[in-house]
């Protein structure tokens, strides 16, 4: 404890342990290669620098600290990491103290944590649970290429001090943290499916309505807020941020109970929707200028041949396409694209390299390799290129000369797909729907004339030179001053 203290950390125990024994893959009986074999090859059988053990999981992303109640809503932890180099064996250590709630008791609850893995398809795999000791393992055969989850769960920890159980989870693998956020489950759309008439939107699933699977890297609309971790990995100091944090949320279907943002889709009704941007109504043969405001992780992904973004590469590219439903048959047909390939504005590929930079060095930058060591370390010299993760595009629309009185929209941002034109690796993506690998959907309504409106708990009204009225959920309906008046039914709820 004493060493961990000196350290900057809290406590050595959970943290430390974690990255040691995490480490010690290759001994008998927790993974191959096989018996006889050192806990460090480079140090020998039985003999490890904790602190530099430590520091190389720190640094690489591959151990996180943090804290955990069983009364918090949502009160597993989720992390995310990706395997491209199938067949391969992943390893999870999950180290925390154990503390008895209830010391007079003949068989006291304690504070008890468990990890469980899960495929790229949200299938668990295996876990790790015991009631007598404080440390999960798991050794696992990796088959398939992929993102996979891992849960870390809460069991008898709301009393103890503090609200949340010290735990540490280090990996073989990068490790990123959603919080409480699970990511393995896609981000649906929330048009109506089926619609009032004549025809349904392909929006749940059994309508192989659109959805994305991974929405962790690149996404529409803003950063949700920060969240707070335990500790800043490369300096040791308590207090780190995961940034950015997308404005989406996963569900097994458009019409999920256990929807993340607390809601199910249908109908209208993702709270984070928010990455598009249309002012006033839209009018018969009236053009009507679009925004799409895209955010992604270019600054801890990277650029160019061994990043993720490259802008000579189709399948590194992202892609922005819409459909408007302007006749209200509940089909967005070709001819009714509106943004992206086959659409008047052509293919709409977005490029994270061109950006802008942010003052700190990204992967795929150039610079000067000052100490020969083949990799960019502090104190070196770059070239500052990339690195900004958000920026807005624009698009002129042209409505037909007729319009439906109540439609949808749907926007859609992918990578590397193009929604088919360029790879279809589910096999059922196709425009507006079926499965991307990447990115999100969003759905937005237009209503003319009589709309009926919910306003949300916490609702707050505001006025602007447009009055926007934003139904949090979901949809924006909008109110242009120099136009006939529209009428709304308001349904405030208690």
């Amino acid at each position: 404890r004493d060493f961990g203290e000196q350290q900057g950390l809290l406590t050595d125990t959970p943290y430390l342990k974690a990255a040691i024994v995490n480490n010690a893959r290759r001994l008998t009986g927790w993974a191959a290669p096989g018996p006889g074999e050192p806990l460090d090859p480079k140090q020998g059988a039985g003999e490890v620098d904790a602190l530099a053990t430590f520091r190389a999981y720190a640094d690489d992303d591959r151990i996180w600290q943090q804290r955990v109640t069983e009364a918090a809503p949502g009160r597993s932890h989720w992390y995310w990491f990706d395997v491209a180099d199938a067949p391969t064996t992943v390893t999870l250590t999950l180290v925390f103290e154990r503390h008895v709630t209830d010391p007079l008791a003949l068989a006291p609850p304690i504070s008890d944590l468990d990890v469980w893995l899960f495929a790229p398809d949200c299938e668990l795999l295996t876990g790790s649970f015991s009631t007598v000791d404080t440390v999960e393992h798991i050794v696992e055969p990796i088959t398939v290429n992929g993102r996979y989850c891992v849960e870390v769960e809460a069991t008898h920890v709301a009393a103890v001090a503090g609200g949340g159980e010290l735990y540490a989870l280090a990996g073989s693998r990068p490790l990123h943290f959603m919080g409480t956020t699970k990511p393995c489950v896609p981000d649906f759309g929330d048009a109506p499916d089926p619609f009032v008439s004549p025809g349904a939107y392909p929006t749940r699933l059994a309508s192989n309505g659109a959805r994305h699977s991974d929405w962790t890297k690149e996404w529409l609309g803003s950063a949700r807020a920060e969240i707070a971790g335990e500790l800043a990995k490369p300096d040791l100091a308590v207090q780190d941020l995961v940034d950015p944090f997308p404005s989406v949320s996963g569900e097994e279907d458009a019409v999920d109970p256990d929807d993340q943002d607390g809601w199910p889709n249908l109908t209208n009704t993702d709270r984070f929707d928010d990455g598009v941007f249309m002012p006033g109504p839209w009018m018969p043969l009236v053009p009507k200028i679009i925004t799409l405001n895209v955010e992604c992780t270019v600054d801890d992904t990277g650029v160019g041949p061994l990043g993720r973004y490259d802008m000579s590469v189709p399948g590194k590219r992202l892609y922005l396409n819409a459909w408007a439903d302007w006749n209200g048959d509940g089909v967005w047909s070709p001819a009714e694209k509106i943004v992206g390939t086959g659409s008047l504005t052509g293919t709409a590929a977005v490029d994270p390299q061109t950006f802008g930079p942010d003052g700190e060095y990204n992967p795929g930058e150039a610079f000067t390799d000052a100490n020969g060591s083949g990799a960019w370390e502090p104190g070196e010299a770059f070239v500052d290129t990339v690195g900004a993760t958000s920026r807005d595009y624009s698009f002129l629309v042209l409505p037909p000369a007729t319009l439906a009185d109540e439609f949808y929209l749907r926007f859609r941002l992918d990578y590397g797909e193009d929604v088919g034109a360029v790879a279809n690796h589910s096999g059922n993506l196709a425009g507006p729907v079926g499965e991307a690998r990447c990115g999100e959907v969003e759905d937005y309504p237009w209503v003319f004339g009589h709309i009926p409106f919910h306003v949300p708990d916490g609702y707050v009204p505001q006025l602007r030179p447009i009055f926007d009225l934003y139904q949090a959920f979901g949809g924006r309906y909008w109110v242009e001053p120099v136009q006939d008046p529209l009428e709304f039914d308001f349904t405030v709820p208690p």
